[in-house]
C-alpha cells in the first residue's frame, strides 16, 4: 500500500489539501475559541499562514525520513513551496513601505 500511495502526484494532492484542511481546521477553532471568550483575534493572518506552513514542512520531513517515502514528500514539499510563493505574492504589499 505504501508504494502505491509513494507519487509526487499524490503528494502534491494530499499536502496542498491538507494545507487547505489545516487552515479551516485553524480559522474555524480559533474562531470558536474567540467567539467564547468575548476577545478579539488570538493570531493575525500573517501568523495563522505561517504556523500552517511551519507545521507542513515538519510532516515533510516525517514522510520523507521516518515512513521513507520520498517521491511523496517530494510532492509534498512542492505543495508547501507553491502555498509559501502564494503567501509571499498576496502579502508583498505589507513588506514594501
Amino acid at each position: 500500500m505504501r508504494d502505491k500511495l509513494d507519487n509526487l502526484i499524490t503528494g502534491l494532492l494530499f499536502g496542498s489539501s491538507a494545507i487547505y484542511l489545516l487552515y479551516l481546521l485553524f480559522e474555524k477553532g480559533i474562531y470558536i475559541m474567540l467567539h467564547n471568550n468575548g476577545k478579539g483575534y488570538l493570531l493575525f493572518p500573517p501568523r495563522l499562514q505561517l504556523c500552517i506552513l511551519v507545521i507542513m514542512v515538519i510532516t515533510m520531513r516525517l514522510f520523507m525520513i521516518n515512513l521513507k517515502m520520498h517521491k511523496f514528500g517530494k510532492g509534498w514539499l512542492a505543495s508547501v513551496f507553491i502555498a509559501a510563493l502564494l503567501y509571499f505574492y498576496f502579502v508583498k504589499d505589507q513588506f514594501i513601505k
